[in-house]
C-alpha cells in the first residue's frame, strides 16, 4: 500500500562484493552506463553483478534480488 514506487540498486564489485554506487529510482529500470563502469573501476566489463531492492516507506529496503548481468 505505498504511494509510489521505489527502487535502489546497489553495484557491487564482484559476487558478494561491496558496493560502490548505489542508483535510486522511481521506475522498475535502471540505467548503469559504460561511463559510470569507467568512473567506478577504470575500465568496462561484463557482467556487472548487482543486488535490486524495493524499498517502502515503512519497512525501507527489502531482502535483496542479487544478479549479475
Amino acid at each position: 500500500d505505498e504511494g509510489s514506487e521505489k527502487y535502489e540498486v546497489d553495484i557491487l564489485t564482484g559476487a558478494g562484493g561491496s558496493v560502490v554506487r548505489t542508483i535510486k529510482t522511481t521506475s522498475p529500470a535502471a540505467l548503469y552506463s559504460d561511463i559510470f563502469a569507467i568512473a567506478d573501476f577504470g575500465y568496462t566489463f561484463s557482467p556487472v553483478h548487482m543486488n535490486i531492492y524495493a524499498v517502502g516507506q515503512l519497512a525501507g529496503r527489502s531482502l535483496p534480488y542479487t544478479v549479475a548481468i
